[in-house]
């Protein structure tokens, strides 16, 4: 994936095609010179939006779209499912709870996380600045 191109892949919703997603996105991410630091964020991120499509959507299959130019790197994972009503805020659940993290987690590693959904669909947009210093900072609880 040159600088400044991108490419679309559309994987089935199953769960054995996001650790392809995070394999695939790494490679072409390193392969780009990109900060490792900015590689993990992403991958994670973008397997967040995966696994919500698959176990969500219940749809046929979803799309991962990557745009790496010199300044910034768009990662959309798109699905065709019957949408859900976009919060406002994407906050971190109670930790007794056991789900609805993976918005909040996107929102704590990515820089902009954009998410649209309707009758037609959910598209997670992930938007990362190539030379983000911004420290990790997740709270657990």
């Amino acid at each position: 994936m040159p600088m400044g191109r991108g490419v679309t892949l559309t994987f089935r919703c199953r769960a054995e095609t996001v650790p392809k997603v995070r394999q695939r996105l790494g490679l072409e991410l390193r392969h780009q010179g990109i900060d490792q630091d900015i590689i993990d964020r992403l991958v994670l991120a973008t397997a967040e939006a995966c696994n919500n499509a698959v176990n969500h959507s219940e749809c046929a299959s979803y799309v991962v779209t990557v745009d790496i130019d010199e300044e910034m790197c768009t990662i959309a994972v798109t699905d065709a499912g019957g949408g859900f009503k976009v919060p406002e805020e994407f906050e971190m659940p109670e930790p007794h709870e056991i789900s609805r993290r993976g918005l909040a987690l996107m929102c704590a590693l990515i820089d902009d996380v954009e998410v649209t959904s309707n009758g037609a669909g959910t598209k997670v947009t992930l938007r990362q600045p190539l030379s983000s210093r911004r420290p990790l900072s997740v709270s657990l609880g």
